[in-house]
């Protein structure tokens, strides 16, 4: 009877124990960033996306919903809204290395494919972009660091006009 007592006492300490255990999500390298980040606001057509990022690494923002994991915490796939609920992006995600490799994101049957380079301290320099067989390749230079490592600016150029891409960051 005794040992019948400490199993099961073993058991239970195992059940809350696994549902007391924080999982790490990596939500922090879909968005490029590192250490304590509690938020990150980039604009979209002039409007201001917050990003909110728990202690944890999982983020949340008013424009997404649906996020799958696999058992590792790695984001598998996200839909986004834009422009209210007329424009729904599907978009899966591919993952080397700990980063973001691919994106493949899906809106009204049509197909967008981003291809990430990173430099060697894991910041994004480029991305390829295939939609409808064409591809189009953006290099992104001057790029502003924090005290964090994270990006703050950085710029890249399309048809020839120079695009400078601002984001806040404040942490905890």
């Amino acid at each position: 009877m005794e040992m019948k007592k400490v199993f099961m006492t073993w058991v239970l300490l195992a059940v809350v124990g696994s549902g007391m255990a924080q999982k790490k999500y990596h939500d922090m390298e879909v968005n490029e960033v590192k250490g304590p980040v509690k938020s990150v606001t980039m604009k979209n057509w002039g409007k201001p996306i917050v990003t909110y990022i728990s202690p944890e690494g999982k983020m949340e923002c008013e424009k997404m919903s649906d996020a799958v994991y696999d058992e590792n915490g790695y984001l598998q796939s996200i839909v986004t809204q834009i422009g209210g609920k007329r424009t729904i992006t599907h978009t899966t995600f591919i993952w080397e290395n700990g980063r973001v490799k691919t994106q493949i994101a899906t809106r009204k049957n049509k197909k967008v494919i981003t291809n990430n380079v990173y430099d060697d301290r894991g910041i994004l320099v480029r991305q390829i972009i295939e939609t409808d067989g064409n591809e189009v390749t953006y290099d992104f230079y001057d790029i502003q660091l924090d005290d964090h490592g994270n990006w703050t600016s950085r710029k890249t150029k399309v048809a020839g006009i120079e695009i400078i891409y601002p984001r806040t960051i404040q942490y905890y």
